[in-house]
């Protein structure tokens, strides 16, 4: 999915969002993830605790702002969530749809997790921004596209990037 998104940017081309892109849809780096799981284990918690970035962006400013510092004249394009989700649907029946249900399914909802508990009883504090996560994973999609290569870590960050996370301590 990102691949998708990121050639969308560099090639200047309109990045097109399912919905408005006013909604948002939180991150959370890997690092922060290792972050929290010290945390617990320093401090012997026990529980389910929710992980993510602090004050996710709107998907439409999310996606501005990445293309602004691309540099590529690419720009969100809104799309009406109801027929793009039907359209998508209707791909998806015949195994031709870009995303799987579940990507088009969240893609034009708030996608926020409540990191309070963890903030709380593991002291813990994401370190990464939303921003700062996609810039650094498109640098390593250019990168990647000027070399030829896509490396297997760079694959399974695809499959498994914008995914906040709840992870269990317990």
């Amino acid at each position: 999915m990102l691949k998708r998104l990121f050639d969308c940017v560099k090639s200047g081309k309109r990045v097109p969002m399912i919905g408005d892109g006013g909604n948002r849809y939180q991150m959370v780096a890997v690092a922060d993830v290792a972050d929290a799981c010290v945390c617990a284990i320093e401090r012997r918690a026990s529980g389910v605790f929710n992980l993510g970035s602090a004050d996710p962006p709107c998907v439409r400013n999310l996606l501005g702002d990445l293309c602004r510092r691309a540099g590529s004249g690419g720009r969100p394009m809104p799309t009406p969530a109801w027929a793009v989700t039907a359209a998508l649907w209707g791909l998806h029946s015949v195994r031709l749809s870009p995303l799987v249900p579940e990507q088009f399914r969240i893609a034009p909802v708030d996608y926020v997790l409540d990191i309070a508990a963890a903030r709380e009883e593991l002291g813990w504090t994401p370190k990464f921004g939303d921003m700062e996560m996609l810039w650094q994973a498109y640098q390593t999609y250019c990168g990647a596209a000027y070399s030829g290569t896509l490396p297997a870590e760079r694959e399974a960050f695809d499959a498994a990037s914008g995914d906040s996370s709840s992870f269990d301590a317990g």
